[in-house]
């Protein structure tokens, strides 16, 4: 990493008296410094040269995020406002033949005022709050799909407040509940839920409510919440009055698949676990092409997957696109389009060879029992929709698989998640003609 003894710095600041002085201080303690004002000539530099160490301003926190896709490997440090010595920036690489300092200032624990970030490998440091270590982040999540993703990073100790909503991982049950469905769909049907959320949004009511007091006992620096479906979760123009002083909200709001993945990266670089968030978004990647490349060129059965039941709601927004990468075509949904409503005979009048019955908001023994009375002229089966189709989170992926093996069970294996046959031809392979 260092060639005889001597690191490599690329420095970076907005101002060039402070560029000069680090420069100089950097060059005094014999490492090698490549510093400019542009952050474009330091994207050419990286390109060419091994560069052990970024330093920079708070104003070009981003460049390491940049630098790090020609070297995933930098380090990366963010000076303050004020003037420093180089013997204040804690993390700042040596060279070999320099021993470390014998003072009583230990540079592996104590960062000055002015320094607000230490030597990060692989990470980006993010800054919600001046003077917060990552690590020390509290968050609120009003969405399961973000809930699953902060888990996900492995920041699960940073929520300090869910959703009623938040169920998986499991884990996250007891946690303080800062927002609430108004309904209890469990004792509603399907027809009545309908009915309600219909009613409530054309009175402009919300159908959740926020514990504005909750939350500003917990202090969160982050709160993350959606605008993409009034009927999913609390959006952001809900959160006037219940916003504490200094919190950040961030809305996620995919519309199709490559928008969620896009989401896992977001929150990650928001978070400071920029590498954490690049691994889960290819992971979801190489699994679904997997699936992709598995089923390219064999037969691509009908199907209609149904997102809700009285009245039927078709795929919206991503699943068209899991449909598709599965090796299917979807009888009514579009790609990165709302769900909407239609009728069991308009369904059935398309000529579907097999129905998926995943209602938002249930998994696959709820989704069976709304079912029941339904006269299914194909085959039919039910899966957990909340989980692995209706929440834009990691494990749509493996939806993705669930799907292949429905429609090509002799070439994607079985994944194990929960599917329940309904009606008629439960049997067998779906096959297109």
């Amino acid at each position: 990493m260092k060639r005889g003894g001597r690191p490599t710095v690329i420095l970076v600041h907005e101002h060039a008296g402070v560029l000069e002085l680090v420069e100089a201080a950097l060059r005094d303690r014999g490492t090698r410094v490549h510093a400019t004002l542009d952050p474009f000539e330091a994207l050419e530099v990286v390109r060419r040269l091994k560069v052990d160490l970024l330093v920079t301003s708070r104003e070009h926190t981003d460049l390491a995020y940049d630098l790090r896709q020609f070297q995933p490997e930098l380090s990366a440090l963010v000076l303050g406002d004020e003037p420093m010595s180089l013997e204040e920036i804690p993390s700042l690489p040596r060279s070999h033949h320099e021993p470390a300092a014998a003072s009583p200032r230990n540079p592996a624990t104590t960062t000055s005022s002015a320094c607000r970030a230490a030597v990060v490998r692989g990470h980006k440091r993010s800054f919600p709050a001046a003077g917060l270590e990552w690590s020390q982040v509290r968050i609120c999540s009003f969405l399961p799909s973000a809930t699953e993703i902060i888990c996900e990073l492995g920041l699960m100790d940073s929520l300090v407040g869910v959703s009623e909503e938040c169920r998986w991982p499991p884990a996250v049950v007891g946690k303080p509940v800062v927002t609430a469905a108004r309904i209890d769909p469990s004792s509603l049907s399907s027809l009545e839920i309908d009915d309600v959320v219909r009613s409530a949004l054309r009175d402009g009511r919300s159908l959740y409510t926020v514990d504005a007091e909750l939350i500003d006992a917990l202090r969160p620096d982050l709160i993350v919440t959606q605008d993409l479906c009034a009927v999913c979760a609390v959006s952001s123009g809900e959160l006037a009055s219940a916003c504490p002083v200094g919190a950040e909200v961030v809305s996620l709001d995919p519309r199709t698949f490559g928008n969620v993945v896009e989401s896992v990266r977001l929150l990650a670089e928001k978070l400071g676990v920029v590498q954490r968030g690049v691994e889960i978004a290819a992971e979801m990647l190489h699994t679904v092409e997997r699936v992709a490349s598995a089923v390219r060129g064999l037969p691509r059965p009908r199907l209609f997957f149904a997102e809700w039941l009285e009245p039927p709601f078709c795929a919206g927004h991503w699943l068209p696109e899991m449909i598709e990468l599965a090796g299917g075509v979807d009888v009514l949904g579009r790609p990165g389009e709302p769900s909407y409503a239609t009728s069991w005979e308009t369904v059935f009048a398309l000529e579907p060879e097999l129905v998926v019955v995943g209602p938002c908001g249930f998994g696959a023994g709820h989704a069976a029992a709304r079912a029941e009375g339904i006269d299914w002229p194909c085959r039919a089966v039910a899966v957990d929709g909340d989980g692995y189709y209706s929440r834009p989170a990691p494990r749509l992926a493996d939806g993705v698989r669930q799907l292949g093996h429905l429609f090509h069970p002799d070439f994607i294996a079985d994944p194990g998640l929960p599917a329940i046959p309904l009606g008629a031809g439960v049997g067998g392979a779906v096959t297109s003609a």
